[in-house]
């Protein structure tokens, strides 16, 4: 077999001296024969021909490798303790390998860029090789390279899935699905076998599936991620998304999914709105091999809810879990529900348990309180369900769809608020918290509907009753006391701070039906009817006229008051209805008509009423109400044209909340409005801009990403009225560090979406960055060059007019700048513009520019102290002299 320093010493023969320089074809034909000569390797049969020299070279360094991977294996060593030269010989024929074996044979687009996979001139020779493609030698590179990942604990098994995975799939999948390619049996030699016949297409997929089984879930989802960069042919696409597919369905699919997407450490602990988006896109996207989304619901949840529960609610990944969580109940809410919310709150549903009177029979069996009450909800559990809740909430923007879902805990929650009002139990600020955030941007059918199963119907349905934790919690326990009731003056207490005066006017207006309509001989409604009188008169006396400014809420209190059979409330509903009907400057919208048709039908009745006085009053509103409802035009069939000036005033109030949903609500609305073109934005477009400038500040990071998602929408839609006023406080000095810097923010979402039309605004935007680079504080310094590489990268020719300004300003940086950010910017920055202006940089720059980026980036790569500055100094070196190649020939 040989040893291992033998085998290094054979590899070292076929890497040679060869660096980066040289392209001479006849120097790097002569100089691989060379090599083939010297290392004197049995050259194995694989249906090549004899003159095809890239091959044959890609064939020895495979032999080669292999024969270094077996003495690894025979070894107790992993290779890992080989020298660094070591390691850099077996890469390099790792890579000649591959640029070699494989990419000659795979179609377009399909695989990386090899631009920029390696370093070698000697593998770009255009002589000394065979055209056309030929699947039986791709075939067997690619196997003898999967067989060496097989033995993960080596060096170059390990090597191969770090560096090079995406080049093995994309070989792989092209011999397994491509239809350019034959589904040819072949022969090859097994190990120790016979000679034996396969199935190239169907042993290539069980390759893939073992390879794709054996690599971790995260390596996996990084390599496919890269090949569907390159705009693959749809076959191939359709796989990769396939197996990505897959990676999510593993048991940590959805962590891995994370991990690859998000940032281990975001900017100011804050994630990009837009990486959310995306991930959550990925993962609530039903993949086709699944049989049904419920399916897919029971697969994916688990892990949401494992990350939920038992990540730290200060990492990156809990704060991606609940928003995607979020986003997959928006999606499919009756799954989203059943399978991701219940699980979240279910502690808060045992308050409607139907098997209490199952539990009392055991109850020496269950856990029981101090006095001697079933426990159905422990004090941690309840505990999570609140905090769950509250996450929910305040890590997304404000989704109708949750609000909904959420009404079966809004019970729970009121009850247990209203015990921890009495008891000062500390979870009562977190509940005070959700009630108000549900009750306030909910819609006003979800709020009313909750309100009212809340007060009129739990308290007769309710098992469980609310009992003080050991510390200083709460937990549900069987309720054992029957119907549970409600204190009035609290309840009055909350309404005032929920402030929703269209709410307790709708509740109010279903509490007069319920007063007027229900007779039953049922103790039960008896009880409900007058709890129902003493609300209403409580509510009346609290709220006055508030809850009657409406002319339909008006027209309906009147209806149920006709209905009463005392003539105090009939003569009161009868001078209501005289009032509304008299104003003809009362609009009376189309759903008031079914409504104005039943109090003729009352009014008919009571015009034989035995009191004179309702006698003739019910005549005389019967005749103006005959004459309103007969005019033509009479009711208002278009939107009120104060529409968008009633959302900019709700949004405005919202935004002066003390609750983080609801001000992250007012400014979704005011978002939709600028979006949506709307001219009152256009009138009030100084105020709105500086109420987003001003929300920035804020220490709630989903305050503060919705704050720079509105300044970024400003600037999309108002590029000219809002530009110059937001940039201007990029520089403003006597502005705090971390809110200069989340305006950098807001204005390099703006860079990105104009895209090559910067130039347009870059006199509004580039002269403040000039100045933030000059900034005593390393943070802003770094924050303007990424800006800067931002738009070298995405509109280079704006940058043109201060060029050589940058180009010394750089250049000083990277000499005389101690800090590693400001150094590494600056070299993102060179990077960002060689790609951008891509084969126009000779055409744009002067060529002593161009000489002077090279210069300065050979003496980054040769003495910067920091390794990825000088990665980035090689990188765009390497980008240079693959331009210069391109353009000179």
């Amino acid at each position: 077999m040989g040893s291992i320093a033998e085998h290094l010493r054979i590899a070292a023969y076929l890497a040679g001296g060869q660096q980066p320089g040289s392209t001479d074809n006849r120097d790097a034909v002569s100089a691989i024969e060379a090599r083939l000569e010297r290392a004197k390797l049995p050259e194995e049969t694989t249906g090549i021909s004899p003159t095809d020299l890239k091959a044959r070279f890609a064939l020895a360094c495979l032999q080669c490798l292999k024969r270094v991977n077996d003495a690894l294996l025979s070894t107790s060593t992993d290779g890992s303790d080989l020298g660094a030269r070591d390691q850099k010989l077996l890469d390099t024929l790792l890579q000649i390998t591959i640029y070699l074996g494989i990419y000659p044979s795979l179609e377009p687009n399909v695989g990386l860029p090899l631009s920029r996979r390696t370093r070698f001139p000697l593998l770009d020779i255009e002589g000394g090789t065979e055209s056309g493609v030929n699947p039986q030698f791709l075939f067997y590179v690619t196997r003898e390279l999967a067989s060496i990942t097989c033995h993960d604990r080596t060096f170059l098994a390990t090597t191969i899935v770090n560096r090079y995975l995406a080049d093995l799939y994309a070989a792989q999948l092209q011999l397994a699905f491509s239809p350019e390619i034959p589904a040819m049996s072949m022969m090859f030699s097994g190990d120790q076998e016979s000679l034996k016949s396969v199935n190239m297409r169907d042993y290539s997929r069980q390759m893939l599936d073992e390879l794709f089984a054996r690599v971790s879930s995260l390596s996996s989802l990084e390599a496919f991620l890269s090949l569907l960069r390159a705009k693959p042919p749809p076959w191939f696409r359709a796989q990769c998304t396939r197996l990505l597919s897959q990676v999510v369905l593993r048991p940590t699919g959805v962590q891995t999914v994370f991990e690859c997407f998000l940032p281990s450490t975001p900017v100011a602990g804050v994630l990009d709105t837009a990486q959310l988006q995306h991930v959550a896109q990925l993962i609530s996207s039903v993949p086709k091999q699944v049989a049904s989304v419920e399916e897919y619901y029971s697969i994916i949840s688990p892990q949401l809810l494992d990350l939920v529960e038992k990540v730290e609610s200060t990492r990156p990944i809990f704060r991606a879990a609940i928003y995607v969580t979020v986003q997959m109940i928006n999606k499919h809410p009756h799954f989203g529900k059943q399978y991701l919310l219940n699980p979240l709150i279910a502690p808060l549903l045992q308050f409607y348990r139907s098997d209490v009177s199952d539990r009392k029979e055991t109850r020496s069996e269950q856990n029981v309180d101090l006095h001697g009450r079933v426990i159905l909800a422990d004090e941690e559990s309840v505990q999570c369900a609140i905090d769950h809740i509250r996450q929910l909430l305040v890590g997304n923007e404000i989704s109708h769809t949750l609000m909904n879902a959420l009404i079966p805990v809004i019970a729970p929650l009121y009850y247990i608020h209203d015990f921890a009002t009495q008891s000062g139990s500390n979870v009562k600020v977190a509940v005070h918290t959700i009630l108000l955030t549900f009750f306030r941007t909910a819609h006003t059918d979800d709020a009313s509907s909750a309100l009212w199963r809340t007060l009129m119907d739990v308290p007769r349905q309710a098992t469980a009753a609310i009992a003080a934790g050991d510390a200083g919690g709460v937990m549900l326990v069987a309720n054992e006391e029957g119907r549970v009731t409600v204190d009035v003056d609290r309840l009055q207490e909350l309404l005032d701070e929920i402030n929703n005066e269209e709410l307790i006017a709708e509740f109010f207006l279903k509490l007069l039906e319920v007063r007027g309509t229900q007779t039953s001989d049922d103790p039960d409604d008896e009880f409900n009817k007058i709890f129902a009188t003493e609300l209403i008169l409580g509510i009346m006396s609290r709220f006055g006229e508030a809850i009657l400014k409406k002319p339909r809420q008006i027209i309906i209190f009147a209806k149920n008051a006709l209905l009463s059979g005392e003539e105090e409330v009939v003569s009161m509903g009868l001078g209501l209805l005289s009032a509304v009907l008299g104003n003809e400057e009362t609009a009376l919208d189309p759903e008031t008509r079914p409504v104005l048709d039943e109090i003729l039908i009352i009014l008919q009745a009571h015009s034989s009423h035995d009191a004179v006085e309702i006698r003739e009053m019910a005549k005389e509103v019967r005749i103006q109400l005959i004459t309103r409802t007969s005019a033509f035009g009479s009711f208002d069939t278009e939107e009120p044209k104060n529409n968008s000036a009633s959302i900019l005033q709700d949004a405005l109030k919202e935004l002066q909340d003390d609750l983080i949903p609801v001000r992250a609500h007012g400014m979704h609305q005011l978002r939709s409005l600028i979006l949506a073109h709307d001219p009152i934005v256009e009138e009030q477009i100084s105020t709105i801009t500086s109420l987003f400038l001003d929300q920035i500040a804020d220490e709630d990071s989903f305050i503060y990403l919705n704050a720079v998602k509105g300044l970024s929408a400003l600037t999309d839609v108002y590029p000219r009225a809002t530009l110059a006023s937001i940039a201007a406080r990029y520089h403003l000095s006597t502005l705090n560090l971390d809110y200069r810097l989340r305006i950098g923010e807001a204005l390099l979402q703006t860079i990105q979406r104009c895209g090559e039309v910067f130039g347009k605004y870059s006199p509004e935007i580039l002269p403040p960055i000039l100045r933030v680079m000059h900034d005593p504080a390393k943070e802003l310094r770094a924050s303007a060059l990424s800006l800067l590489a931002c738009v070298a990268e995405t509109a280079p020719l704006a940058l043109l007019p201060v060029l050589y300004q940058v180009m010394d300003y750089v250049r000083n940086l990277l000499v005389f700048e101690k800090d590693v950010e400001p150094r590494r910017g600056a070299i993102v920055t060179l990077l960002s513009l060689i790609r951008g202006l891509g084969e126009n940089i000779l055409a744009t720059l002067p060529p002593d520019l161009v000489k002077e980026i090279s210069k300065q980036l050979r003496i980054t790569e040769s003495t910067d102290a920091d390794e990825l500055t000088r990665v980035h100094a090689r990188t765009a070196l390497n980008d240079i002299r693959e331009i210069v190649r391109g353009v000179t020939g």
